[in-house]
């Protein structure tokens, strides 16, 4: 890493979050890149029409128990419910409600210590644990989020003693950041760590006066600020205008670097137009003129589209692909060495999913709308 970068690299983690520590050197993504596994669905479930259980409004995550038995939320149908290996139907985990085991808004499922089902539900401001076994699934506790922060959707996981990571925009050191904080069964903060924010001029937002405040305009196919979280307690950041992934600790110190020296692909004439239209939209419904706009249109992609990790606390850095090509991943072990390039169908969106060695949960929406939980195998 050049000086001037390693120095502005290490002043920006002393001034978000406190001193990075560990290792700075960054590791690079191997030049020689190896070719790529290729996964394949093996089974959908969601249809347009039919019985109520396999009918969708809006998946907001899915999770496999060690039976194999699938959890998915519906954040839009208020309810969890739970499919055999098979896909068929077996109960409702939870349905629509603010009482014990009811949920609003329900997402990110996760199997947590002792073989217990996790679910974040948003609009109650809380996170739910089940006991489930082949009869049903059985309420078994809660913990109370530490924020605000509406539809904010992360993966659940836990730290090394247990405690269940919450991550929400909340009040830090007088202005409002994206934190992590480690909770206890019995509601208590038991550590808090705030998520890094973007240095100025690396996000392709812009703020625009409008009669009775402001708004953000996004530039289409712009650089984005992602961050992840890890089932070990680790998680990532990133802003997707380079090919640089930040890993951490639980307690927030640096592990490692990733980088990768990579410009993401030009738009098609399809995403240009489809970014065009996107703007004009914003530009009609704010009264704001395209001039007045710092960006327009660019002409490629980030190289970074999401990052995620999987069962095994492995990082996952999708590429941004070509139009109408397949997804592509590259993974990272928890020292940071490449261990293999995944490809998956193009539409199918694993972040929200659950990847096990051999086995990815995922989920896609047809082109008539309807969305679907998809599963591939490698």
């Amino acid at each position: 890493m050049p000086a001037l970068r390693l120095l502005i690299y290490v002043a920006v983690c002393v001034l978000l979050v406190g001193g990075c520590g560990g290792d700075v050197s960054p590791s690079s993504a191997d030049a020689n890149r190896p070719a790529p596994t290729v996964a394949k669905v093996d089974l959908v479930i969601g249809v347009a029409e039919g019985e109520a259980p396999y009918m969708f409004g809006r998946i907001g995550g899915v999770v496999a128990d060690a039976q194999n038995r699938m959890i998915v939320t519906d954040t839009q149908g208020d309810v969890v419910r739970a499919y055999d290996a098979d896909g068929t139907y077996l109960f409702d985990v939870a349905t629509a409600g603010e009482g014990p085991g009811e949920v609003d808004t329900p997402c990110c499922p996760a199997v947590g210590p002792e073989g217990a089902l996790w679910i974040r539900d948003d609009q109650n401001r809380r996170y739910l644990r089940f006991r489930v076994d082949a009869e049903g699934a059985m309420p078994d506790g809660q913990i109370r989020m530490s924020h605000q922060a509406f539809g904010r959707a992360a993966r659940t996981t836990f730290d090394a003693n247990g405690y269940l990571i919450d991550v929400g925009n909340a009040q830090h050191n007088g202005g409002v950041r994206t934190m992590r904080f480690h909770r206890s069964i019995g509601n208590e903060t038991m550590h808090e760590q705030p998520i890094p924010e973007a240095p100025g001029g690396r996000l392709s937002v812009q703020e625009v006066d409008i009669e009775g405040g402001k708004v953000f305009i996004p530039q289409p196919f712009g650089s984005r600020a992602l961050d992840a979280h890890a089932p070990n307690s680790d998680w990532a950041f990133a802003i997707t205008d380079r090919y640089e992934v930040i890993r951490y600790n639980a307690d927030g110190d640096t592990l490692h670097v990733i980088e990768h020296d990579v410009d993401g692909p030009a738009l098609s004439d399809d995403e240009r137009e489809r970014a065009r239209r996107s703007l004009q939209r914003y530009t009609d419904t704010y009264g704001v003129a395209t001039s007045e706009l710092a960006f327009g249109v660019p002409d490629r992609k980030p190289p970074i589209d999401r990052i995620f990790f999987d069962a095994q606390s492995h990082l996952w850095v999708q590429r941004s692909m070509p139009d109408n090509t397949p997804n592509e991943a590259d993974v990272y072990d928890t020292e940071g060495a490449l261990v293999k390039i995944v490809q998956w169908p193009n539409g199918v969106a694993l972040h929200q999913g659950y990847l096990l060695d051999d086995t990815l949960y995922g989920t896609q929406t047809t082109e008539d709308g309807v969305p679907q939980v998809v599963r591939l195998q490698m």
